[in-house]
């Protein structure tokens, strides 16, 4: 689902899909914050993100 264009220790790159919202709403619809928490939480446990757009 998340196309990952760079990943390194410090960066994580993505190409965002259209019918994705950036951040959530009350709709409970999927969000690329959250899916992006869950990716990064399969690798990393001690994490600070932060999301740029």
């Amino acid at each position: 689902m998340i196309k990952v264009i760079y990943e390194d220790n410090h960066l994580l790159v993505v190409e965002k899909p259209v019918n994705i919202l950036s951040q959530g709403d009350n709709t409970n619809d999927k969000d690329m914050v959250n899916l992006l928490k869950d990716y990064i939480k399969k690798s990393i446990t001690n994490l600070e993100m932060y999301i740029l757009v």
